[in-house]
C-alpha cells in the first residue's frame, strides 16, 4: 500500500501531471521493487482510455521523477520496475 504521506506529497507536487498519476497509480498494482517486468503501454492507453503517446510521456516523466525506473529492454519492448526510496518518500517505507 502506498503510504498517506507519499500520496500527499504526490498530489502537491505540480509537475506530475494528472495523466502520469493515472499511469503511476496503474503501475503501482502491476510492478515491483526487484524485477524489471515489461509494460505495454498500447494496454495501459487502452485501460486509461488515452493515447499511447500520453501514456509514454508519462512513463518518462515517472522515470525522470525517479518513481519509476527504467531497465533493460526485453525484445518487445521496455521493462520497469518501481523505485522504493524517492523524492516523495524519502524513508522508502511501503
Amino acid at each position: 500500500m502506498i503510504p498517506t504521506t507519499m500520496l500527499q506529497e504526490l498530489a502537491k507536487d505540480k509537475t506530475l501531471s494528472p495523466h502520469t498519476l493515472r499511469v503511476y497509480f496503474i503501475l503501482v498494482g502491476e510492478l515491483d521493487f526487484r524485477v524489471y517486468r515489461h509494460v505495454k503501454q498500447h494496454v495501459l492507453a487502452l485501460t486509461l482510455d488515452t493515447d499511447q503517446s500520453t501514456v509514454s510521456r508519462a512513463l518518462q516523466t515517472l522515470v525522470e521523477a525517479t518513481l519509476v525506473e527504467l531497465g533493460p529492454r526485453d525484445g518487445a519492448g521496455n521493462t520497469y520496475r518501481l523505485v522504493q526510496r524517492n523524492r516523495f518518500n524519502p524513508a522508502g517505507e511501503w
